[in-house]
């Protein structure tokens, strides 16, 4: 009962910030997971905070935060005695993580053609910026470039600050969507492993990931050529959709996005604002619908509501009205 579902996998994993998250998830699975890290220790022990502002490479708290639950190697596989430690362990797993620039793993040995002719079953997965062929395969890219091309800070802003860019999103969100979808490709290709018998590699393209993470962003372009509206605290969409964010007496801000969906959720919110006073006619029935008083679709019942909810919130801190704005005790 206490089985977890990958804990039967080996996993090697030779990643940067790209892909820890990658190794992460399948500890956290149960797979066995050995990080193989350079003399000097990865680069992300050196990315603060730090804990107790104390700047050392094993105090990261960015690097613990990805590696919790993992084993650790330290083998340079640049050296002879460092590569083939480096192969022993990669011709014995299951999985193999990398993110290193295309064909440098090759140079020493250690790519997927050459592991795979010792070890038919392995399970391959490379993260890189551009994929592992074509015109932008060798150009190497960050966080905010990843993002920038991908989409995603396209559909991130403001629209009541003129003249508002896109904005990157915090978090590394390029890495942690890569990761996602490295893993999800191992998974499907370890379900083919158990019928096929043999392994593959598994391209990972940052930027396809984030290109095809759009939410409505690629499709819409696609479908009608139609740009997405950056929106203040809310989706972009292609046209201006109802406000959620509105501030309350304290001045913090409150996003009334997750008001109730049911009609008697609804029935039980109403009646708490008019407790104040402050309902005005959401009581009345056209508003139970959850259709009615859905968002994003530019229904102005939808607008009213948030409208009535938003100055209700100025009334009151926004802590206190957060939680029981949606569902009252």
């Amino acid at each position: 009962m206490n089985a977890r579902p990958l804990e039967a996998l080996k996993v090697v994993e030779l990643c940067d910030e790209r892909g820890e998250i990658a190794g992460k998830l399948f500890a956290d699975l149960g797979a066995d997971v050995v990080k193989i890290e350079p003399p000097d220790g990865s680069p992300s022990r050196r990315y603060g905070p730090f804990a107790g502002d104390q700047e050392h490479p094993d105090r990261s708290l960015y690097f613990w935060s990805f590696n919790t639950g993992k084993r650790s190697v330290v083998a340079d596989f640049r050296t002879e005695e460092g590569r083939d430690l480096v192969r022993r362990l990669m011709e014995q797993a299951d999985v193999v993580l990398e993110t290193t620039r295309p064909g440098e793993l090759a140079e020493y040995g250690l790519d997927y053609g050459q592991i795979a002719a010792a070890n038919p079953s392995i399970v391959y997965v490379s993260i890189t910026p551009f994929g592992q062929d074509g015109p932008w395969a060798g150009y190497q890219a960050t966080d905010l470039i990843s993002l920038a091309l991908g989409g995603q800070m396209m559909a991130c802003g403001y629209d009541d600050v003129p003249g508002s860019p896109p904005i990157r999103g915090g978090g590394d969100q390029s890495y942690y969507l890569a990761s996602v979808i490295a893993v999800s490709g191992a998974l499907t290709a370890l379900w083919e492993r158990e019928y096929g018998g043999e392994g593959q590699h598994v391209d990972v393209s940052m930027h396809d990931a984030l290109s095809a993470s759009t939410e409505l962003g690629l499709v819409s372009y696609l479908y009608s050529g139609r740009m997405l509206i950056r929106q203040t605290g809310r989706h972009a969409t292609g046209h201006i959709s109802e406000k959620w964010l509105y501030r309350g007496a304290d001045g913090k801000y409150v996003n009334l996005f997750g008001t109730p969906r049911s009609a008697r959720d609804w029935v039980d919110l109403v009646n708490w604002v008019d407790s104040y006073g402050m309902a005005e006619d959401l009581a009345d029935e056209k508003y139970h619908s959850p259709r009615t008083r859905q968002l994003n679709v530019g229904r102005p019942e939808a607008a009213h509501c948030m409208e009535v909810l938003g100055r209700f919130a100025a009334t009151l801190p926004a802590e206190e009205v957060s939680l029981p704005v949606f569902r009252p005790a």
